[in-house]
């Protein structure tokens, strides 16, 4: 919550929508952590799960939007309070896409599982989704203690995580040409890679809306204030 109002029904609205966010980042935190371990464990049935688990997170964003749009037309908040609520449903929003990556790396658990895998891209694989389930963390940190420094850590965290893809697509290459046994199993992994990547993008996008809404000010803002003090930077010779 923002601000302090007269309504304390508004205030419970508000907070509401931050409760919901917080149940969101949970269960997506679990259907990610849950995809990973079906990869490395070849359960199908966990598989399954993760992939029901995904009708619940698509129902948590329904929620937040409906909730929102209500403050919105009922409430019509202004600052802070208008950054949150908008803000609550860009970040559900980013959160069920990720949930989806999820959901797609489960569903490759059985093909890759009637195949020969590789253990070593698998536990590499794992390295990287902790990396960014950590990052799921911190953003939860930011947004409850409106940490506009936390929130740039995890903006800088997923360029480890772009490192780590860019690693671990050439390794997966280098398994494809020396064994054609595995390109199979290793097209899987690599997909499932994108799929690590394409989230850490996703919470890096929550990062910035929480800036957002702390501040007030994007992601181009703030490269335009950049630019516009390196010009008038006086030059030294």
């Amino acid at each position: 919550m923002t601000e302090d109002h007269i309504s304390q029904i508004y205030n419970d609205e508000l907070a509401k929508l931050e409760q919901l966010l917080t149940e969101m980042v949970g269960k997506c935190e679990w259907q990610m952590m849950t995809a990973i371990k079906t990869l490395t464990s070849h359960d199908p049935g966990l598989a399954r799960d993760v992939v029901e688990a995904d009708v619940a997170l698509d129902m948590l964003q329904a929620e937040i939007d409906e909730l929102a749009i209500y403050v919105i037309a009922k409430r019509q908040p202004m600052a802070g309070d208008l950054r949150m609520t908008v803000g609550s449903m860009k970040i559900a929003n980013d959160l069920e896409r990720i949930g989806d990556y999820a959901k797609n790396i489960a569903k490759r658990v059985s093909t890759i599982a009637d195949t020969a895998s590789v253990r070593n891209l698998e536990r590499s694989l794992e390295r990287m989704s902790v990396q960014v389930v950590d990052m799921i963390n911190d953003t939860l940190f930011a947004l409850h203690n409106r940490s506009v420094e936390r929130a740039n850590a995890v903006i800088k965290s997923d360029e480890d995580v772009d490192s780590l893809y860019t690693s671990l697509f050439r390794e997966i290459i280098t398994y494809m040409a020396e064994d054609p046994r595995i390109i199979t199993a290793c097209t899987h992994y690599l997909f499932i890679a994108r799929n690590i990547e394409r989230m850490g993008d996703h919470v890096t996008n929550i990062a910035e809306q929480i800036i957002y809404i702390i501040e007030g000010t994007s992601e181009l803002d703030r490269k335009n204030l950049d630019r516009t003090a390196a010009a008038m930077a006086p030059e030294t010779e």
